[in-house]
């Protein structure tokens, strides 16, 4: 069993990978319903405006990460490919401003399934902060990945599949959740989070 967060120990990060689940937006006791939830985010720009938007250096971390948050919201699709990553992140240059890791252990809930190949992705964190942001991205991909004792390979195997860079056995992108900052304290908890996978978009109200 699974008992123990053994992914590099950033302090938020351990608030938000262990923690109890909150509640689905409704009252409607059937699950099924949770499923039926809607992205706030507007759909707003294109999608090359978008990806111009999150690599603009003069843009503020909120500006950024919104145009990368509405790009997974409107036009990542779960259950794709690199190559159908790369239709909508055409310019991930934004990525090596990023702080991502590999999920291998959790001691308490985290927004997606834990199962298969899970990373976690703060975006465009403050020198200060030391790479944590309060905008955070977690996605599980198909397959268990390599079990490889030199570290940073599984991240470098990640980066290269959100870059589009395709191979004969990549991987698909399973699901993924969007961690919105908390409105009333952004370095606490994460605020609302929207969860998207193929049964639908479950949302999980502020805390």
């Amino acid at each position: 069993m699974r008992v123990a967060c053994i992914f590099p120990v950033v302090f938020s990060m351990l608030l938000l990978g262990c923690r109890t689940e909150p509640a689905p937006v409704g009252k409607d006791s059937d699950e099924v319903s949770f499923w039926r939830g809607h992205t706030i985010l507007p759909e707003g720009d294109s999608i090359p405006a978008l990806n111009a938007r999150a690599n603009d250096l003069t843009n503020s971390q909120a500006g950024r990460a919104e145009a990368v948050f509405i790009l997974f919201a409107h036009y990542v699709r779960p259950g794709a490919s690199a190559a159908e990553m790369h239709q909508v992140l055409t310019d991930t240059s934004w990525l090596r401003e990023t702080k991502l890791y590999d999920i291998r252990m959790v001691g308490g809930w985290i927004p997606i399934e834990f199962a298969d190949t899970v990373f976690c992705i703060h975006l465009f964190p403050a020198d200060k902060d030391k790479g944590w942001s309060p905008w955070v991205i977690y996605f599980r991909s198909s397959g268990k990945g390599v079990e490889e004792s030199r570290e940073g390979i599984r991240e470098e195997q990640e980066l290269s599949f959100l870059r589009g860079e395709s191979t004969e056995d990549t991987p698909r992108l399973l699901e993924f959740a969007l961690c919105f900052p908390n409105s009333k304290n952004p370095h606490g908890l994460p605020g609302r989070i929207e969860r998207f996978s193929r049964q639908g978009v479950h949302v999980y109200e502020e805390q």
